[in-house]
């Protein structure tokens, strides 16, 4: 289905914040505009990744390029996790935006997974360039998300010969270790206190059921922006669920 409409696939370091950023391009042939996919981190990196590689193939095959990239210390770009902060990645999203724009597309839609969603908020609530924002299982509150990764480790660490230090007071849970005031940045980013909509047009892909989203929804709209919900389960449900994005973005 894609192989009419994808021009080529890019892989190449580009010159992020502080550091050097992997980053591949999906371009799309006469392209409608560009989709910049801002991954989850940590261990939940590798459960969104396929998802991240679909959603690419849908939207090229809607007409819009997609570029994906690795935040500074993560993924296939340069540097340590330890290394890094919520500023750089911010300035990392910026860098990536700009290389998808250098590809020609005046529209520029920012898709986040996670944490990722909480990070495309951010950026889009500074940025002016923003066209609209997909939200996949969006992470509302910074601090939610920093305890639930500690709790991760305690319940990993149960029964193991393995003991946290009492100066470790680092962001860890399953391989993954951040610089030690990471959870204080990440736990600042909350979404339901956006002053502003962040983007005019919002779509919030999240479970059924999902609660905390409709709530999301809800004080979205109360801003001024349009927004819609699409819910996702089994794997049938997250196809449905990417074609009704590919949809959405050609509205």
């Amino acid at each position: 289905m894609t192989a009419p409409l994808l021009k080529s696939i890019h892989p190449r370091f580009i010159q992020g914040g502080r550091c050097r950023l992997f980053t591949a391009l999906w371009s799309a042939r006469d392209a409608r505009g560009g989709v910049l996919l801002c991954n989850q981190i940590g261990p939940d990196y590798a459960a969104c990744y396929k998802t991240g590689r679909l959603l690419a193939a849908i939207a090229v095959a809607g007409g819009w390029s997609c570029l994906r990239f690795d935040y500074a210390g993560w993924g296939d770009s340069e540097g340590e996790g330890t290394e890094y902060s919520v500023g750089d990645w911010m300035d990392d999203i910026a860098a990536a935006c700009h290389q998808l724009k250098q590809t020609g597309v005046r529209k520029v839609y920012l898709c986040g997974f996670g944490f990722g969603a909480a990070l495309a908020a951010k950026y889009a609530s500074q940025a002016d360039d923003v066209s609209g924002l997909i939200f996949w299982d969006p992470v509302i509150d910074g601090r939610d998300y920093a305890a639930s990764l500690r709790q991760r480790r305690s319940r990993w660490l149960r029964g193991s010969f393995a003991r946290p230090s009492q100066n470790d007071r680092a962001v860890q849970s399953l391989g993954f270790v951040a610089r030690g005031d990471l959870a204080h940045q990440m736990g600042r980013i909350r979404l339901m206190e956006l002053k502003t909509p962040p983007a005019p047009r919002v779509l919030i892909v999240a479970g059924s059921g999902d609660g905390q989203a409709a709530l999301l929804a809800g004080r979205l709209s109360e801003l001024g922006a349009e927004v819609a919900i699409e819910p996702h389960g089994s794997d049938a449900r997250v196809v449905l669920a990417m074609r009704a994005i590919g949809d959405w973005l050609n509205q």
